[in-house]
């Protein structure tokens, strides 16, 4: 049976790999990335969504 892999292996071999990128991602590759690294070292969002014409959050 294959050896199973902690999330914290698994999240750390992730950021392995994307340090190996040579070629710049593109700006919707950056934030689906930045998304990605937001939830597993922050979880879900607890606070409220910001009103639409609310730039400073």
């Amino acid at each position: 049976m294959a050896e199973e892999i902690s999330i914290n292996d698994r999240f750390i071999n992730a950021t392995n790999e994307i340090r190996k990128i040579t070629k710049r991602p593109s700006d919707a590759e950056l934030l689906t990335l930045y998304a990605f690294f937001k939830q597993a070292t922050e979880g879900d969002v607890t606070g409220s969504r910001p009103k639409l014409l609310d730039l400073k959050g």
